[in-house]
């Protein structure tokens, strides 16, 4: 029954969003790939010394003050499109929490989560943007987790300090209960 309700609904609610990724992947496979860096090209162009060529973060793409939807929609719809909608709402950022290659491509090994962060600062410094930052961290992980969430986010990712790029991560979310300690 509810299925009946439901389905009308999610059709014309999502009519923008399924318009928009189908228009994408129709002209990603007619016209080559077109990778989500021509979607933020205000992220694509910066300006990075040398040093940090060939090193490859992992990290959040965010719409500072929107929802997810609002995120999905961008990444989701055309190049011009995405641009367009971020000259109006606001671009994206990007915030790198983890370093997988080291600049040169060379990989972390067993370099510490803090000697890893260090070169991420090292890189939002030189970029001198406002939609490359680095996320909050902490050693107080229920402090943070209490800030984040009264901010509005949607979570933490917690890291071993001592373990290596590639160890999992935790991810404490507001909706899943989790200890903390």
């Amino acid at each position: 029954f509810y299925w009946v309700l439901s389905t009308p609904i999610q059709f014309i609610i999502g009519w923008t969003f399924y318009k928009n990724s189908f228009t994408s992947i129709r002209k990603s496979v007619s016209g080559g790939l077109i990778p989500w860096q021509d979607k933020v090209p205000h992220l694509r162009d910066l300006q990075t010394p040398q040093e940090f060529n060939g090193m490859v973060v992992r990290g959040e793409m965010v719409h500072p003050g929107r929802s997810f939807f609002s995120l999905s929609g961008i990444l989701n719809s055309h190049p011009v499109n995405a641009v367009r909608a971020q000259r109006s709402l606001g671009k994206l950022a990007f915030y790198p929490w983890e370093l997988l290659k080291l600049p040169g491509g060379q990989d972390p090994g067993g370099m510490p989560w803090m000697a890893r962060r260090a070169i991420l600062e090292g890189l939002v410094a030189v970029s001198n943007s406002r939609y490359l930052k680095l996320p909050e961290a902490s050693l107080d992980k229920v402090g943070l987790y209490r800030r984040i969430i009264s901010r509005g986010g949607e979570g933490v990712v917690l890291k071993s300090l001592s373990g290596p790029a590639d160890s999992p991560a935790t991810r404490a979310k507001k909706h899943i209960e989790t200890d903390l300690q």
